[in-house]
């Protein structure tokens, strides 16, 4: 039974009645026909390259997940023209590989369906992009090494990584608004990250999608001086002690002045002296 679907895994893509019809002919009692279809359903499973065993899909590997799904999802060739490499779900492909194609269609392309950033899911849909697909053994083969082979160029280029930090912080949200703003893969930023989470580890793979090494020292030029500027503003910004004397009398005029305009004595004493040095500054300038 299983000998006969994969010899002729190809012709019965899309074609459930041929399989349907050679179980019903071939066995007639219902838990024949039951045993014979799990049976069908475990040699299945034995000949796909994901599961808990496989050592190339670490589920704990967030970069390499999202980068993966990222890759497939833009290599995935569409269905209606599988022999042109032009037509796949994005031009600006990191493969180029007219036989990679047709492996590919051979996988389970609903699986890359959902709109997510969360790592879980990527992960989740990148086994049932195998798992629940038609390709044989070999051919999932062929892809994972593709794959595993072009991540080799990319993994050890960490700059972005020792940039950010280990975790989602500020940093990271300001990189990702800069990254996005510069990058020419629009179809990268389609789904708004849920979660700071999302968005540190959405940064860190546009920044591995990028092929040119140019481009992302440029990238990372502009997000570290971008960087630099916050931190220069937050510095000139930020408010610092000072110790004045008043008389109490003064001192129950400001509180009243800061109930009425809803801060607090620092607010109020700066609206003061703002509003002051407005009414003042031609008088100050001359001097």
């Amino acid at each position: 039974m299983a000998d006969f679907v994969n010899s002729n895994r190809r012709d019965i893509r899309g074609k459930d009645k041929i399989i349907n019809e050679h179980i019903r002919n071939n066995y007639k009692s219902e838990s024949e026909r039951k045993k014979k279809i799990n049976k069908l359903q475990s040699d299945f499973s034995d000949v796909q390259a994901v599961d808990k065993d496989w050592g190339w899909l670490d589920p704990n590997d967030s970069r390499f997940i999202s980068w993966t799904w990222y890759v497939l999802k833009n290599e995935m060739p569409d269905s209606n023209h599988i022999d042109d490499i032009e037509h796949t779900t994005n031009r600006n492909r990191v493969l180029r590989n007219r036989d990679l194609a047709k492996k590919l269609s051979e996988l389970n392309p609903k699986a890359l369906s959902l709109s997510s950033r969360r790592i879980e899911d990527k992960y989740n849909m990148l086994v049932e992009l195998f798992s629940k697909g038609e390709a044989s053994f070999e051919n999932q083969l062929y892809i994972i090494k593709k794959i595993c082979s072009l991540w080799e160029r990319v993994v050890d280029d960490e700059r972005i990584i020792k940039f950010l930090g280990e975790k989602p912080s500020e940093k990271s949200t300001l990189a990702y608004d800069k990254i996005k703003g510069l990058s020419e893969e629009r179809w990268l930023f389609r789904e708004k990250p849920k979660s700071d989470t999302e968005k540190y580890w959405s940064t860190i793979t546009s920044f591995d999608l990028i092929d040119d090494k140019f481009k992302k020292e440029f990238l990372l030029l502009k997000i570290k001086r971008a960087w630099s500027q916050k931190k220069y503003k937050n510095k000139e910004n930020a408010k610092k002690s000072y110790s004045i004397s008043m008389t109490p009398h003064t001192k129950k005029k400001l509180d009243q002045i800061a109930d009425f305009v809803d801060g607090k004595i620092c607010d109020a004493i700066a609206r003061i002296i703002d509003e002051e040095f407005e009414r003042q500054k031609d008088k100050i300038k001359s001097d």
